[in-house]
């Protein structure tokens, strides 16, 4: 269903995409809630929440994964909520109120537009960014391949759209300088700066400095454990429902590398198949001309009558059984 505050947004290459725009003049996606996102200032929040903030497409989702290993332990409850129930800007207050503590939410706000309890009840803050460059390709792949946004410039006409901040949470340089802006004028404030970079090259190192920012004391056996349990591969056995990772072939990003090896299987199991009819049709067709050749030259009657019409029936059902045998 199509958003009534949609709108089909210009850029300076003529390319249009589908977007809301807020009273602060700021683009979001059709998807989130927009009384949420103008309201979020006065979102009431607990004093064990976790906020996770980042700009689109910075590794947010991996981290709020690590966030929630590490407050809940060996529990199950960690099941009980995936990221998208607790990004604030999907869902409505009441949603976000039902959410059970230990929340770990997360946004793509200004640091200006945070809920003012964050300072207020001294929330713990984790801020996460990634190499803008990195930002713009993967940012491009979700905007083109996402189809609520209608979007289907090159990327060199996004290029320029990225930098001019006429996408959903807006300028990537604009946030970031309101992010260090914010940090460096409240000095009390409970933030964790994390790398995307970092967290990938060091994931044990950079956990362990978030456990002791949350004061989770997990130690090394369990932070050994949560980059097992978050990394790509068991998270592709676990199939979250993540509907926001899309890459650029339209699937989630976590599978990505099992579509590809899976086409490349069906591609070799296939000229495997057509190599093996091909031998075994020569094979059956130089028998069958062998037992022409030595009837035909005792009996040229059987052959007529018996070899022939046989070779017909037998050829054929020779080739279909090694298809199906093959499959």
């Amino acid at each position: 269903m199509s958003n009534p505050n949609a709108q089909h947004v210009l850029d300076a290459a003529g390319r249009t995409m589908e977007l809301v725009k807020t009273k602060s003049g700021r683009y979001i996606a059709t998807d989130f809630v927009l009384s949420t996102v103008e309201n979020l200032a006065t979102l009431p929040l607990r004093e064990d929440d976790v906020m996770l903030c980042s700009y689109p497409k910075s590794g947010c989702h991996w981290v709020w994964e690590c966030i929630r290993y590490l407050l809940l332990g060996d529990s199950d409850a960690h099941n009980k909520a995936d990221k998208i129930s607790c990004m604030i800007e999907l869902n409505t207050r009441d949603a976000i109120e039902a959410l059970e503590s230990p929340r770990v939410l997360n946004n793509h706000a200004l640091f200006d537009d945070q809920p003012a309890d964050v300072q207020a009840k001294h929330v713990k803050i984790v801020f996460v960014y990634r190499n803008i460059k990195d930002v713009a390709v993967s940012y491009y792949h979700h905007h083109t391949r996402d189809k609520t946004y209608k979007y289907d410039g090159t990327f060199s006409e996004y290029l320029r759209r990225f930098e001019a901040g006429i996408v959903d949470s807006g300028s990537v340089f604009e946030y970031l300088q309101n992010w260090e802006r914010g940090i460096k004028a409240n000095p009390g404030l409970k933030v964790h700066i994390l790398s995307y970079e970092d967290m990938k090259e060091n994931p044990v190192h950079e956990l362990k400095k978030l456990d002791g920012f949350l004061g989770t004391d997990r130690g090394d056996d369990f932070i050994d454990k949560v980059v097992v349990e978050t990394s790509l591969d068991v998270m592709r056995v676990k199939k979250k429902k993540v509907t926001a990772f899309i890459d650029e072939k339209g699937s989630p990003i976590m599978y990505r590398k099992v579509v590809v090896v899976a086409v490349v299987v069906v591609l070799v199991v296939g000229v495997v198949v057509v190599v093996v009819v091909v031998v075994v049709v020569v094979v059956v067709v130089v028998v069958v001309v062998v037992v022409v050749v030595v009837v035909a030259a005792a009996a040229p009657v059987v052959v007529a009558v018996v070899v022939v019409p046989a070779a017909a029936v037998v050829v054929p059902a020779v080739v279909i059984v090694t298809v199906v045998n093959l499959l």
